[in-house]
Formats: structure tokens, C-alpha cells, sequence
């Protein structure tokens, strides 16, 4: 998905049914202007990320996330991580933005008053199938 923090345009934005609570990487939180010194400090540990070790958060950050034509105050939590994502929102922002998302049809479904918004994702984020000259388990079925 693609929206914006604080007014600045962000991409790779992964929606994560599976995901307790919305993740920002620090980097992207300091680039963003983030200080160290704003965050909330917590204790809490995210175990399962990556299938990495637990790792613990740096603190928690209250930003305003724009997707689609809906913006909300988001509090994301900060980890020291590296990965190919800009953000992860979990089911904390599904629900607090009252949206269905859907992994097959690459889109959010978000109800504003009393209208259907679709919100598509972000094509250039599609990944391409290989074509495989091996026969599978059910190639004869």
C-alpha cells in the first residue's frame, strides 16, 4: 500500500492481518524526523518478525497515517530491524480503520460514514511467477 505519515509520502506499506500491533523500522521513523527522546518507552518484545529472535522495541510512536482518503492517529511501535518494507500495520489499524483488506485482490475495503472506499495497493509490488519445468505432485490430477 502506499499512504502517507505526517504528510510525507510512504510506500511499501504491508497490511498484516497475522500482526498484533503496527510496526515501524527506526530508520524510516528518524527520517521521518522522529527523535529518539519522543518515544514512549516499552518493554515489549515482537518474537516471530522475520522468524528471526524476539526483539525488543525501542519505544512507541504516535503518528497520523493517510491511506486512501482516511487519516487516523496511529501508534506504531519502533524496532532496530532491516527488511524490505517501510511499515507494518497490523490488526490494531485494521480494525481502528474499520477496513477489510484483501491479500487476493491486492486492495482495502474501508467503509467512511456511510460510503465504500476501495483503496488498490501498490501494483509496482507485484511479484512475478516463474515459469518451471518441473512437474508437480498434482501435475496429473
Amino acid at each position: 500500500m502506499r499512504g502517507h505519515i505526517n504528510g510525507k509520502p510512504i510506500s511499501w506499506m504491508l497490511v498484516d492481518g497475522g500482526a498484533i500491533v503496527n510496526l515501524i523500522p527506526y530508520s524510516l521513523f528518524k527520517k521521518l524526523g522522529g527523535e529518539g527522546e519522543e518515544l514512549i518507552k516499552t518493554n515489549m518484545m515482537v518474537s516471530g518478525e522475520g522468524g528471526s529472535d524476539p526483539i525488543c522495541a525501542k519505544g512507541v510512536a504516535s503518528m497520523e497515517l493517510t491511506v486512501g482518503s482516511k487519516t487516523l492517529a496511529i501508534a506504531f511501535f519502533v524496532f532496530e530491524v532491516q527488511h524490505n518494507f517501510s511499515l507494518i500495520l497490523g490488526r490494531d489499524w485494521i480494525h481502528a480503520n474499520q477496513c477489510v483488506p484483501s491479500t487476493l485482490h491486492q486492495c482495502l475495503i474501508q467503509w467512511i460514514a456511510d460510503e465504500i472506499k476501495v483503496v488498490h495497493g501498490d501494483t509496482s509490488s507485484f511479484i512475478a511467477t516463474a515459469d518451471s519445468n518441473t512437474l508437480g505432485v498434482h501435475d496429473y490430477i
